[in-house]
């Protein structure tokens, strides 16, 4: 009985958060081997992120749709890598013992902002929506 009532309340509140339009999907974990990223999804949980792994929202505060990075991106508007994230990142959360960078122009020119080791947080006024190529130090 009671096992069939755990059921019937993961089912609901699994119904919930579909029909809010949030996914309920898990964090991708296949790395792509050019670019080392796992792409891009919405996410239902702020500053939800895997370990070891840089991710970057398009909202503050960790909200909006995520990318998680490995290694970093050159190009964040070419076809390499999570797409639809040139110029929108608003948030991040570095889940690494590395300082990660994001720079305002593509080859990692540009202005600089640092995301310390362990740290998230948004990206700050002069980086909001500039983003175009996020390095792994």
């Amino acid at each position: 009985m009671k096992s069939t009532m755990r059921v019937l309340a993961v089912a609901a509140s699994t119904a919930a958060l579909l029909g809010s339009g949030l996914s309920a999907q898990a964090a991708p974990t296949a790395n792509t081997a050019t670019a080392g990223t796992s792409g891009t999804q919405a996410t239902s949980a702020a500053w939800s992120c895997p370990a070891y792994r840089l991710c970057v929202w398009t909202g503050k505060n960790g909200t909006g749709t995520r990318a998680v990075f490995k290694y970093g991106d050159v190009n964040l508007a070419d076809s390499v890598g999570p797409r639809g994230m040139n110029n929108k990142i608003s948030s991040y959360r570095n889940r690494t013992g590395r300082n990660w960078s994001f720079h305002n122009y593509t080859n990692y020119n540009g202005t600089t902002r640092y995301a310390h080791p362990w740290t998230y947080g948004n990206v700050g006024s002069t980086m909001d929506d500039q983003a175009s190529s996020i390095k792994r130090r």
